[in-house]
């Protein structure tokens, strides 16, 4: 399946098989995290014993926690929230919250811009609207998300398109235009103002504890991901998930299937164990927005 307006490594990415990687998540109570490295140890303890209760073997990096990173994250829309209502999600992020915001010195800059297309359908035609310009060298993925509830588990397939930036688009939905040149097929006002969602600044620290050895021949990694809205100091959400990169090659569909056979065993026994930790309602993203819509993050 060729696309329109793709560039040719992704064109033959998506003829090898679109999704390129998977990623299993649970977003947690985060009210078990008023300690938060009390919380997060213990959980961990539980996906241990999950993952070696189905027949998988388990690596530390390292003493616990492992590698930790923090970064900073705002989401951007029009002011009725049109890109999102849409299943569209722009989002920034940076090392410092200068990168994220819109610039004062915008020379100063160094941020991963990101527009993204959720769907519970793989929709592959909307890879030419979420495509960069060429010019840009973006980084095009095809993700399947599978989302576990406190009972439920649910698939998400996302496209999306980052690129590095190092100037402020502007404050106009049309300053996205040269980056992201299939933004018009949206049939959006041109001249919306694009700021960050509510106002809102997100302080994200990441932890990698460890890797989960699914097939012999496919290794998952692990992260938990805490999101703090400054100058709050607990986190408004925690998220556990392990993400690996699916096999492209038709002989080696055989070892895809493995590989996700045991993740999603691996999530529903995590599912199964950590039942009181699991949240319900409101999507990470939708927790910044304060609104629900079928697709959202």
């Amino acid at each position: 399946m060729i696309i329109a307006g793709l560039s040719r490594a992704d064109a033959l990415t998506l003829r090898r098989g679109p999704v390129s990687s998977r990623e299993c998540k649970i977003l947690l109570k985060v009210e078990r995290f008023n300690d938060l490295a009390a919380g997060l140890q213990e959980f961990w303890g539980l996906v241990e014993a999950a993952a070696r209760r189905a027949g998988l073997a388990v690596s530390a990096n390292g003493p616990f926690p492992g590698p930790e990173k923090t970064r900073h994250v705002a989401f951007y829309d029009t002011p009725g929230f049109d890109l999102y209502r849409l299943g569209y999600i722009l989002r920034r992020r940076g090392d410092t919250a200068n990168d994220v915001t819109p610039a004062r010195n915008a020379d100063s800059q160094r941020f991963d811009l990101t527009l993204k297309y959720r769907n519970p359908e793989l929709q592959l035609s909307q890879m030419s609207t979420i495509q960069a310009a060429h010019s840009f060298n973006g980084e095009t993925k095809v993700e399947e998300d599978v989302v576990a509830g406190p009972a439920t588990i649910r698939k998400v397939y996302s496209l999306s398109s980052k690129v590095k930036l190092k100037k402020d688009p502007g404050p106009r939905l049309r300053d996205f235009f040269a980056i992201y040149p299939g933004l018009p097929r949206l049939g959006l006002d041109q001249t919306l103002a694009v700021r960050p969602v509510r106002d809102t600044l997100v302080r994200e620290y990441t932890i990698s504890p460890g890797r989960i050895d699914l097939d012999g021949a496919t290794v998952a990694d692990v992260t938990f991901s805490v999101w703090t809205i400054p100058p709050a100091k607990q986190p408004s959400v925690v998220e556990f998930s392990f993400a690996y990169d699916v096999v492209q090659g038709g002989y080696l569909n055989q070892k895809v299937y493995r590989a996700q056979e045991a993740a999603d065993r691996l999530l529903k026994a995590i599912q199964g164990a950590g039942s009181a930790w699991i949240a319900t309602g409101q999507t990470k993203t939708g927790l910044i927005y304060q609104i629900e819509v079928p697709n959202g993050e």
